[in-house]
């Protein structure tokens, strides 16, 4: 693997964007590797919110397909009985109400848990006809997002000091905490927004492994690639792992297409498999019907 090509886990500061929280990365493996350095994130953060960002250095950014689809995990905070115009600390209130009582926020819950349609936040960076909702409600245009369905697999009650509830969320891939905050606001029969959030866990990946953008040494802090596609492969089961003979790693630097003979073993089933060359990641491959094509070389 080369120095620069890597998967960080990223401890994002609350009033950083995910931008800005990348910054430290790029100038750290700069230094490092002597040469610019593509960074990116495989799923953002608001800048209010704070926790875990997966990240992915140089020739690795292919991988964002990969890394970009997982489940997560939140530590939140809902204030109930008023609302702001972004659904979090950072916008203007331009709405109060009652504050419910624990047993009618806790019915209330049940039915946001398991598949349900979510309407995301008009300043969110959904597209609505080709724009981003965001920059359109800044503008002042009527923004109408559709709704989605996501999954929220748990949604528990871990503390409950009126008007300030804190819980902790277990959801799938493009779900908005702000909005859950809103609607479970409104199905109290009142208004809610988010104070506070700190994601946890994205796929198997926990804010526990995680360093600061200033703690981060290239030396220490590159999550070894192998072992992070196998933690993948446990959590959902979406990619294997082949193992490419030595003689045959030419072949792959040369973008020969690969058959049977190229690995250690062949797959067993239809699906995306990483190939690696002892401890280095060579490509990403799919399989299917004895076929073989590249996703991605990485070499």
């Amino acid at each position: 693997m080369s120095e620069a090509n890597g998967i960080i886990l990223l401890k994002k500061s609350s009033g950083l964007t995910s931008f800005k929280a990348l910054n430290g990365l790029k100038r750290i493996l700069k230094e490092h590797s002597g040469n610019k350095v593509k960074v990116g994130h495989t799923g953002t953060l608001d800048q209010f919110a704070s926790g875990l960002l997966v990240v992915l250095s140089g020739k690795y950014t292919r991988l964002n397909q990969i890394f970009s689809g997982f489940d997560k995990k939140y530590s939140a905070v809902i204030k109930f009985g008023e609302t702001t115009e972004t659904l979090d600390p950072e916008g203007v209130v331009t709405q109060t109400g009652s504050i419910p009582d624990l047993t009618l926020i806790t019915e209330k819950i049940e039915t946001l848990k398991g598949k349900i349609e979510q309407v995301p936040p008009k300043y969110s960076a959904v597209h609505v006809n080709g724009k981003r909702a965001y920059k359109m409600a800044l503008k002042g245009e009527e923004v109408n997002i559709p709704s989605r369905e996501i999954h929220i697999y748990s949604f528990e009650v871990t503390s409950w000091q009126s008007p300030f509830l804190s819980v902790d969320i277990h959801c799938s891939k493009g779900t908005y905490i702000r909005s859950l905050a809103r609607d479970l606001g409104q199905r109290c029969g009142t208004c809610a927004y988010l104070t506070e959030l700190q994601r946890t866990e994205v796929g198997p990946f926990s804010l526990d492994d995680a360093v600061s953008e200033t703690e981060f040494n290239p030396e220490s802090n590159f999550l070894d690639s192998r072992a992070a596609i196998e933690a993948i492969n446990k959590h959902n089961k979406s990619i294997g792992i082949l193992d490419l003979k030595r003689e045959k790693l030419q072949d792959i630097t040369h973008g020969s297409l690969p058959d049977d003979s190229f690995f250690d073993k062949k797959p067993d089933s239809a699906g995306t498999y990483a190939v690696y060359s002892g401890k280095t990641l060579c490509a990403v491959i799919e399989y299917s019907n004895g076929d073989y094509r590249y996703l991605m070389v990485t070499l």
